[in-house]
C-alpha cells in the first residue's frame, strides 16, 4: 500500500529512495560505460557533433538500471508503479536502438505515442480539461482528452531530446523539473491527507520521481562539466533523453490530472517544463517559416543561441538551468498562491513571444553556427 512507502527509512522515504538510486548509479556507472564501449554504443565526433573523442552513450542505460533497482526496493516487484515504467522502457529501447542504428522519426514518434497510450490506459489518468487557460472559464477537452495526453507526452519527450546538446544541459533541466514535481507531490499529499487512496497515489508517484532523481544525479556526476573534469565521460544518448522527457511528461500529467481539485494546474506543468517547451515550439515555428519539416535538424536551438551570444558552454548551461529553476518556481508559486490560471498562461505566452523575437534578431546579426 501507499503507507508502506511512508514507513521506509524512518519517515524519510523520498530521501532514502534518492540516496539508494544514487548509490546504485555510482556503482553501475563504470559497468555501463564499459558495456557501451564494448558494444560500440559511442557518440563519435562528426557532422553536427563537435565534442572530442568517442563518448559512451551509457546515460540512459545507467538511469534505467539504477532507478529500477532502487524502485524494486521501495516498491517490490514495481507492482504499484508499473504504469510509469512500461512506457518508459519502450521509449528508452527505441531511443537506445536509434543511437546505434538510426530509426526514422515517424517510427520513433509512433513508439512514443504508443507508450503514452499505455500510460493513460494503465494509470487510468486522462485530462478532462485544460483548466481556466484562456479566461475565467474552464476549457473542457471531452473526447480530445486522450489524444491531447498522447501528443503532449510525445511532444515533451521530444522537447528534452532536442535540447540535449551540451554537457549537463538536458540532464540538469530534467533534474530541476523532477525536483519541482517532488515538491508538487508533497504539497498534494498534504492537501489530500483525508483520502488514503489519493495519499497513496501521491507517494507512489513521489517514489518514481525520487528514484529517477537519484539515478539522474549519478549520471550528472559523469556528465556535467566541473573544475575537475573538462568534458563529459558519458552522454545520455537519444535513449536517455527521451526516457527522461517521457518520465517528466507522465509525472506532470499525473500531478495535474490524477488528484481532481487537489492536483497541480495544467499550466503549472507547462511552467515547470518551460525551457524545453519554448525550445521545441520556437524550433517548429522557425522551421515552418523556413519551409522545412518540424524535425529538420539545425543549430539554432536555445543553447546554440546562448553560445552565439558568447556565453561559452558552461555559461550557457548555467543560464538555461537557472531559467528553468525560476520558471518552475513561478509555476509552483502561482498555483499555490491562487494566481488565475489564465494570467499564468498568457504570461508564459508573453515569455515565448519575447524569446522568439529576440532570437530572430540575434540570428540576423550573429554567426548562426556556433561551435558545440
Amino acid at each position: 500500500t501507499g503507507h508502506s512507502f511512508v514507513s521506509l527509512s524512518g519517515g524519510y522515504p523520498v530521501l532514502f529512495a534518492i540516496a539508494l538510486a544514487l548509490a546504485f548509479g555510482l556503482l553501475l556507472a563504470p559497468v555501463a560505460m564499459q558495456m557501451c564501449r564494448f558494444a560500440g554504443w559511442l557518440d563519435v565526433p562528426g557532422h553536427h557533433k563537435r565534442h572530442r573523442g568517442e563518448v559512451p552513450l551509457a546515460g540512459g542505460m545507467l538511469i534505467v538500471a539504477a532507478a529500477a533497482l532502487a524502485g524494486l526496493v521501495v516498491d517490490p516487484g514495481l507492482r504499484q508503479t508499473t504504469h510509469f515504467w512500461l512506457g518508459a522502457v519502450m521509449v528508452f529501447a527505441v531511443g537506445f536502438a536509434d543511437d546505434r542504428f538510426p530509426i526514422r522519426a515517424r517510427y520513433r514518434f509512433a513508439t512514443q505515442l504508443s507508450a503514452a497510450l499505455l500510460f493513460v490506459v494503465l494509470s487510468g489518468v486522462t485530462p478532462t480539461d485544460l483548466g481556466r487557460l484562456f479566461g475565467p472559464f474552464v476549457v473542457p477537452l471531452g473526447m480530445l482528452g486522450l489524444p491531447f495526453a498522447m501528443i503532449g507526452i510525445a511532444g515533451l519527450t521530444n522537447a528534452f531530446n532536442m535540447i540535449d546538446g551540451l554537457d549537463g544541459l538536458a540532464g540538469g533541466l530534467v533534474l530541476i523539473s523532477l525536483s519541482w514535481l517532488l515538491i508538487a507531490f508533497a504539497l498534494i499529499a498534504g492537501d489530500v491527507a483525508s483520502s488514503s487512496h489519493l495519499v497513496a497515489s501521491a507517494h507512489q508517484a513521489s517514489m518514481v520521481t525520487a528514484v529517477v532523481t537519484g539515478a539522474l544525479i549519478a549520471f550528472l556526476l559523469f556528465n556535467q562539466r566541473a573544475p575537475w573534469r573538462g568534458r563529459a565521460s558519458m552522454f545520455l544518448g537519444d535513449g536517455g533523453s527521451m526516457l527522461l522527457g517521457y518520465l517528466v511528461a507522465t509525472l506532470g500529467l499525473y500531478a495535474s490530472s490524477a488528484f481532481g481539485q487537489y492536483g497541480m494546474t495544467p499550466v503549472t506543468a507547462a511552467w515547470i517544463a518551460a525551457v524545453p517547451l519554448t525550445d521545441l515550439f520556437s524550433s517548429m515555428l522557425r522551421r515552418a517559416l523556413a519551409g522545412e519539416t518540424p524535425m529538420t535538424p539545425d543549430r539554432k536551438h536555445m543553447h546554440h543561441l546562448m553560445l552565439a551570444l558568447g556565453l561559452g558552454e558552461s555559461g550557457a548551461v548555467v543560464v538555461l538551468q537557472v531559467t528553468a529553476l525560476l520558471t518552475g518556481l513561478i509555476g509552483i508559486a502561482g498555483w499555490r498562491l491562487g494566481v488565475p490560471e489564465y494570467w499564468m498562461f498568457w504570461g508564459l505566452i508573453a515569455l515565448f513571444v519575447v524569446y522568439v523575437t529576440v532570437a530572430r534578431q540575434v540570428w540576423r546579426t550573429v554567426d548562426p553556427e556556433p561551435a558545440r
